[in-house]
């Protein structure tokens, strides 16, 4: 079985020193840039006006490869040895001597032979051109790839409007969307670049009578019926959901069935998992005050009731439109999905990261409910303040903490932009602010991507 990369079974020092342009781009959004970026970026664009010819380049052997440096007094020469690089490419690729000492998260252009890229898993690049009038957003569907790894690799927003050829960085091979075969199964693999607390897709269709599983980190993974094209056959939708701490490299999502004699028929699609930006790193003070709330089993019960909810898996559409912000746009996100977290408790409080996306605001602000949904939860919660709870269908669930008011009652439906309440400073809150999160099958995962974009391909789900 063909698949889009190979690298190690674990992402490894090579990973994180090679997937570089998203990091670089994590550092800050598009600025101006130095001699050296841009004699590397010129360089990247003389290679694309050389391949052009078929409307995007394809990466020639040896690959470009942005690396952000790791330094730790580390010269360009070694730098290009770790990965194998041509020196000589590479002293002329950056304009600098071989000598030269690198500084810590400093861009570099290397000229990596293919065989080596892969067994060191970096991940390779091309250079595409957009059309007149493209956005990137526009320009990720063209290529069919996932606009948030564009978007992070070029350091540019979704809805960034490219000027007519701009050479755009995109991954190679630019075919992410394939098909695959698994004995009576049809296996289209919609996301196999999946960044950490995304959403990947698997779509399968089956003979009626065959019910195909999936596993993914061990868990089995329930699947929705969407529309198939014949009676005669059943098709169903997997959502992937990728751990906001799950490690860098390559996964296998495992698909089989039983056959009619009871044989197991198996296979595995490999998932490369990839870090967006470097997460911001928090400490979080806790007053005595709300410490003692934490003592005995409060903690414990809180999880239990959370645990319980985030496993519902109710009947319905899959939810993929409507979504909208839980709260008005003049108020922005303070902090992100996926920071790293250390609380500083009495009683300890064992959270490690982010968990959702928080919007600072006064108390009294309305909040409104992301999507259409049954409301599952109303009440206080011990460390979430006055909570929220919306079951949304099919494993997803999103929550609204910290709330200094509740409108809705347990057991209500509602649709998107219903309100549910106003922002407060209840439970474990550092101040006045929004907490939204959303669980799919239980995994945490970014709220941002229900917004920016579909989440899922044209015609999934027709």
């Amino acid at each position: 079985m063909s698949h889009l990369f190979f690298p190690p079974a674990r992402a490894g020092a090579a990973q994180r020193l090679a997937l570089s342009a998203r990091r670089a781009a994590a550092r800050g959004r598009p600025r101006a840039l130095g001699p050296r970026t841009a004699s590397a970026l010129g360089l990247i664009l003389l290679v694309w006006l050389l391949a052009a010819g078929a409307g995007f380049a394809q990466a020639a052997r040896p690959l470009l490869h942005h690396v952000l440096a790791i330094s730790h007094g580390q010269t360009l020469a070694q730098l290009a040895a770790f990965h194998d690089a041509d020196p000589d490419a590479t002293r002329q690729s950056n304009g600098l001597p071989l000598d030269t000492v690198l500084q810590d998260g400093q861009l570099v252009v290397l000229s990596i032979p293919a065989a080596a890229a892969a067994a060191q898993g970096t991940l390779p690049t091309t250079v595409a051109a957009a059309a007149p009038g493209q956005t990137l957003a526009g320009l990720a569907e063209r290529l069919d790839v996932p606009g948030v790894l564009l978007s992070d690799l070029n350091g540019l927003a979704l809805d960034h409007r490219l000027f007519p050829g701009q050479p755009v960085v995109v991954p190679n091979p630019v075919t992410a969307r394939r098909q695959e075969r698994i004995g009576q199964l049809r296996v289209e693999y919609l996301t196999p670049l999946i960044r950490q607390g995304n959403l990947g897709f698997v779509a399968l269709t089956a003979p009626s009578g065959v019910r195909p599983q999936i596993i993914w980190q061990g868990q089995v993974l329930r699947l929705s019926a969407v529309p198939a094209a014949s009676t005669q056959e059943n098709r169903f939708l997997a959502p992937v959901p990728v751990h906001p701490l799950l490690e860098e490299g390559t996964w296998p999502v495992q698909i089989g069935y039983e056959d009619a004699a009871g044989q197991a028929i198996t296979a595995s699609l490999t998932t490369y998992v990839f870090e967006p930006r470097t997460f911001r790193h928090n400490t979080i003070y806790v007053s005595d005050e709300i410490a003692v709330q934490l003592e005995g089993n409060a903690l414990a019960e809180e999880q239990a009731i959370l645990d319980g909810f985030w496993r519902l898996f109710s009947p319905g559409p899959w939810p993929s439109a409507d979504w909208q912000r839980p709260i008005a746009a003049q108020f922005g996100v303070s902090s992100e999905f996926g920071h790293r977290r250390r609380y500083v408790s009495r009683v300890p409080y064992p959270v490690n990261f982010h968990s959702g996306l928080d919007f600072g605001a006064p108390d009294g602000i309305p909040v409104t409910v992301a999507a259409a949904g049954a409301v599952v939860w109303a009440d206080a919660l011990v460390t979430k303040g006055l909570a929220v709870i919306v079951d949304h269908g099919q494993g997803v669930l999103s929550g609204y903490w910290h709330l200094d008011h509740i409108s809705v009652q347990v057991g209500e439906v509602v649709q998107s932009g219903h309100p549910i309440g106003n922002v407060g400073n209840t439970g474990i809150s550092t101040g006045s602010h929004l907490h939204w999160e959303m669980r799919v099958q239980g995994v945490p995962v970014n709220p941002a991507q229900f917004l920016t974009a579909p989440l899922l391909p044209p015609g999934v789900l027709s």
